[in-house]
C-alpha cells in the first residue's frame, strides 16, 4: 500500500472515533428517564391515597399553628365589676326673696269723700327683692307665688263726727276686688287715733299689679310713719 492512502485511513478512522465519543457524551448528558418509571411516578401523584395525606398533614398543620397561637396570646383577664355610685343629691336652689315696705302718703288727695286711689312712698333701706311701686299707687309683683299682704290705716277722727262707714279694699288687675274691710266709725265709739287693717294672703302671679282703694280720706292721720303696707312673699 503506498503510503499517501494509509494516512487517510488512519485519519478517518481517527474522526470516527472522536464523533462516537462526542455522541455517548452527548447521551450522558441529555439522559431521558425510562417511560416505565415516569409511569410509576406519575400514578403515586394521582392516587388518592396520595391526596388524603396531603390533606391530613395539612389539616395536621392548621391545627399545630392554632394551638401555638393561642399558647402565645393569654386568656382576657376577667371582667371586674364596676361600682355603681348614687349621683349626689341636687340641692334645690332657694327662690329669690321679695319684701316691700311702703309708707302711706297723707296729703294731697283730691276726692276726699268717695273711693280714691291711695298713694305711697316706698321705704328703699326696708325693702328687698323686685317688688316695685308704680306711679305711686300700683305695686308690681314680680315673682308667681303666695305673698302676704298687710297694710294699716292711721286714722284722725275730729271730736263730734258723726257715724260714717269707711271702706278699704285690696284690688287686682281689671279692677278685681281681692279683698276689703267696712268699719263704721263715730267720734262716741272709737278714740281720736284709731286704726283700720287689712291683712290678706293671696297667691299672685308676675305682672300682676295691686293697689288700695279707700273712702274718707280726710281722716287719714298727718303721722306718715303710723301708716303703712308691707308685702312679702311666702312660698
Amino acid at each position: 500500500m503506498p503510503p499517501a492512502l494509509s494516512l487517510t485511513l488512519l485519519d478517518q478512522d481517527a474522526n470516527n472515533k472522536q464523533q462516537n465519543s462526542f455522541q455517548n457524551v452527548d447521551e450522558i448528558g441529555n439522559f431521558t428517564p425510562d417511560k416505565s418509571v415516569k409511569s410509576r411516578c406519575q400514578k403515586i401523584l394521582d392516587s388518592n391515597y396520595y391526596k388524603y395525606g396531603s390533606l391530613c398533614c395539612l389539616i395536621i398543620l392548621v391545627f399545630v399553628c392554632i394551638c401555638l397561637t393561642q399558647k402565645k396570646c393569654p386568656p382576657p383577664p376577667p371582667l371586674q365589676p364596676v361600682a355603681t355610685t348614687s349621683p349626689l343629691p341636687t340641692t334645690p336652689t332657694s327662690p329669690p326673696f321679695h319684701h316691700s315696705l311702703l309708707h302711706l302718703k297723707t296729703k294731697g288727695y283730691e276726692e276726699l269723700e268717695s273711693l280714691t286711689n291711695l298713694q305711697w312712698i316706698k321705704v328703699m333701706n326696708q325693702s328687698k327683692g323686685d317688688i316695685k311701686l308704680l306711679g305711686g299707687t300700683f305695686i308690681y309683683i314680680p315673682e308667681d307665688g303666695i305673698y302676704l299682704i298687710e297694710c294699716t290705716i292711721q286714722l284722725n277722727i275730729p271730736k263730734n263726727t258723726i257715724t260714717f262707714h269707711m271702706f278699704l279694699t285690696l284690688e287686682g288687675k281689671n279692677g278685681t276686688q281681692y279683698e276689703y274691710i267696712k268699719e263704721t266709725l263715730n267720734s262716741l265709739t272709737f278714740s281720736e287715733h284709731t286704726r283700720i287693717q287689712l291683712i290678706s294672703t293671696k297667691y299672685l302671679e308676675v305682672n300682676d299689679k295691686i293697689y288700695f282703694r279707700m273712702n274718707k280720706v280726710k281722716f287719714i292721720s298727718p303721722d306718715k310713719s303710723s301708716s303703712r303696707c308691707s308685702i312679702t312673699n311666702i312660698h
